[in-house]
């Protein structure tokens, strides 16, 4: 047997047993049941893409139709408050009228990419697939509709598309990573475009430093990709808002954006503060901390790890995403549930 193929044997096999744990947290731990209504509005929409729709009509009694996160509106029509690209993932399993399969795809995906990024950094696959299979975060995370399961999905093959096409030298591997980072703009939009700062300064240096054609065409390929999910994001915001950098879910509601002072949340009035927000900062910290491999203590075991397998050419790089997508935190005026880990720091 090649090494080749044992190493994507030993790939498949974790992509296999994340598929089997997602299955396994929808159907006996959370018995399919959505844990808010962020996910009943997911799917909503995922039908509507279904059916050859962005929107349907206005329902005949608006208010006896009325859920939180879904649009109701005379001129936009009934449609959910988020972007597409977690609706449109839904369609991989939706079409036969089943939700979590998708779910399962995605924890598989995330996996896989994953994997196959440590394996372009000469990391055995183990030592990245293992941690996470192990983590109740992944596990109950992976077990609800939430928009995160294909986040993840779509940032690690951001990741795995990028690292190849930098440890090689290929260029389709940048094109890939950018299309990533299109689903993943689709998809948590504030996230996409916290990550996209530290691989576009990559990038640029990368092609400033070595000034080669190839060099150039790999950066180019990358944007282009990328650029696909802006444009994707803009038509969709002009087919519901008749605007294309009105955002629905500033349609929605326009308090729910990052900063401070008055928001609306679940129907309350409240007051966000700089205070508040890292007083939330602080509590997210605190339960990534517990729920990452179930006792406290996890992150710090994490960044041990990080500097024993330091690498100065990514560790720097890939920290300062997750850095940066963390740090920003204190300006959402929401918290987050922490009844499956602390959402908010999934992505």
């Amino acid at each position: 047997m090649s090494a080749k193929g044992t190493t994507l044997r030993w790939r498949m096999l974790f992509a296999a047993i994340a598929f089997m744990l997602s299955t396994v947290s929808s159907y006996v731990v959370f018995h399919r049941v959505p844990t808010g209504s962020d996910e009943n509005s997911y799917v909503f929409q995922a039908y509507n893409f279904l059916d050859g729709v962005i929107a349907r009509p206005e329902p005949p009694m608006p208010e006896a139709f009325s859920s939180g996160m879904v649009i109701i509106h005379p001129e936009a029509g009934w449609l959910s408050r988020y972007p597409p690209g977690h609706s449109l993932w839904l369609l991989t399993s939706i079409w036969a009228d089943a939700v979590y399969p998708a779910i399962g795809l995605a924890a598989a995906v995330a996996i896989w990419f994953l994997c196959g990024a440590a394996f372009a950094l000469g990391i055995p696959q183990a030592l990245v697939a293992v941690p996470l299979l192990v983590s109740p975060f992944f596990f109950f995370m992976y077990g609800t509709q939430l928009s995160h399961t294909s986040g993840l999905a779509a940032a690690a093959m951001l990741c795995w598309g990028y690292i190849r096409g930098r440890t090689r030298n290929e260029r389709w591997p940048l094109f890939i990573a950018g299309l990533a980072w299109s689903l993943l703009f689709l998809n948590r939009t504030y996230t996409a475009l916290l990550m996209a700062i530290p691989f576009a300064v990559d990038a640029l240096w990368h092609w400033l430093r070595v000034r080669t054609w190839r060099a150039f065409q790999q950066t180019a390929l990358f944007a282009v990709a990328a650029g696909c999910g802006v444009l994707g994001y803009l038509a969709y915001n002009q087919l519901v808002t008749n605007d294309p950098f009105h955002a629905t879910y500033l349609f929605y509601d326009a308090s729910e954006s990052l900063g401070f002072g008055t928001r609306h949340v679940y129907g309350e009035v409240v007051h966000h503060t700089f205070a508040n927000g890292l007083g939330y900062l602080w509590n997210n910290v605190r339960a990534m901390d517990q729920w990452l491999w179930g006792f406290h203590g996890s992150l710090l075991i994490a960044l041990v790890l990080s500097i024993v397998g330091w690498s100065r050419r990514w560790v720097p790089a890939l920290s300062r995403c997750y850095a940066k997508c963390v740090a920003w935190l204190y300006r959402f005026l929401v918290q987050g549930r922490n009844g499956c880990g602390r959402t908010g720091l999934f992505l």
